[in-house]
């Protein structure tokens, strides 16, 4: 039988160094043996996959990183319709999907903040309002 063509049987102890699938000629898949998995489709699980980091390229270029830290970094916008930053399970700070920013902590800019009306509140009660009118 030739090198390459070996038949695996169930309860046999199978160690591969490498993986490739092929079909028809093209590259569809692959394990690396540093365990680096590359597909030409979608990658999916029916459970939970765990990841010490996550890179999504778009022809060869980094487009998003998930580090393990949990950091993101993006080279295009994010869009989502709604954020929420959390630590150690506390929500810090959300947009909603009307652009609404509510923060746990200070909210400073390095610009100009801009808007139609400044609202200071305390626990929910308006305390001092600003309209553009000056009012």
């Amino acid at each position: 039988m030739p090198n390459w063509k070996k038949i695996l049987t169930s309860g046999s102890n199978i160690q591969i160094s490498e993986l490739t699938l092929d079909a028809a000629g093209v590259h569809k898949a692959s394990i690396d043996t540093s365990g680096n998995i590359a597909a030409e489709g979608s990658i999916s699980s029916s459970g939970v996959a765990t990841l010490t980091g996550l890179v999504i390229q778009n022809n060869g270029v980094n487009s998003l990183t998930i580090h393990g830290s949990g950091t993101v970094s993006a080279s295009s916008p994010i869009t989502s319709t709604a954020f929420t930053a959390q630590t150690n399970g506390a929500t810090k700070a959300t947009i909603d999907a009307s652009g609404n920013i509510a923060a746990e902590g200070a909210i400073s800019s390095s610009g100009t903040l801009s808007g139609d009306r400044l609202t200071l509140a305390t626990n929910g009660v308006n305390a001092l309002t600003v309209s553009t009118a000056g009012a």
